[in-house]
């Protein structure tokens, strides 16, 4: 067999030739629109399984906090309510009614170094404002603490009372008892001593009336005249 010309050759092996060409630029060359349309396939329904995940997100992040937003008030948490324990017939319960919150604690142990003014509660304790507000305002109100104009007359003041003062012996008898058992290896964090003298005085216990110390397996209780029979 002879070889000849394209132009030469017949109708029907020209097409076959053609179409052998036709497929060689197609494997060498491939067509952008059958390269490109699964891939845009694709990326149409990545995009469209993230807006699905993140609608899901949305419902679920609406439902979380749902709850908080209830009790968000001025951009605030409604503070959680504690049991009262002002009907109960038990004298410690009622003072923890009024001194019992911790934060209430240090604003009283900071009252007694000499502390008065709002900012330099907030300063020294790093309390948010609304609470400090909430427990100064609490203690003024059980005449604990008096506010008063400052001589400068640009600031208040809180100054303990009298009732404030009777709890001076309880704070210093819970700061011994942290002194004992969490205690700071360098030593006693802070030293109570007598003004006139300067002696450290001594830890807080128990005192017979003829001034004998008690341990606590020395002391008992008996029921007085306010506490019912069997309560």
């Amino acid at each position: 067999m002879s070889f000849t010309r394209g132009d030469n050759l017949s109708p029907d092996l020209r097409s076959v030739q053609t179409a052998k060409h036709s497929l060689a630029k197609r494997l060498l060359m491939p067509d952008p629109m059958s390269f490109l349309a699964p891939r845009l396939v694709q990326m149409v329904w990545m995009l469209w399984s993230c807006s699905i995940q993140v609608e899901k997100f949305q419902i679920f992040y609406s439902s979380i906090m749902q709850p908080f937003n209830i009790v968000m008030k001025l951009g605030k948490i409604v503070p959680m309510k504690y049991k009262s324990f002002g009907q109960m017939n038990c004298s410690l319960a009622q003072t923890l009614e009024i001194i019992g919150e911790r934060w209430t604690l240090l604003i009283l142990r900071d009252a007694f170094f000499g502390v008065k003014r709002f900012g330099h509660f907030q300063r020294r304790l790093g309390i948010a404002r609304n609470i400090l507000t909430s427990r100064l305002n609490q203690l003024v109100e059980e005449d604990i603490l008096e506010k008063r104009g400052s001589e400068e007359g640009a600031h208040y003041e809180y100054v303990l009372t009298s009732k404030g003062l009777d709890l001076q012996p309880v704070l210093i008898a819970m700061t011994h008892w942290g002194d004992k058992h969490y205690p700071n290896p360098k030593g006693e964090r802070w030293i109570f001593v007598e003004k006139e003298t300067g002696d450290p005085i001594q830890h807080m216990s128990v005192m017979s009336r003829d001034g004998k110390a008690l341990g606590s397996r020395d002391i008992t209780s008996i029921a007085g005249p306010a506490v019912a029979d069997g309560e």
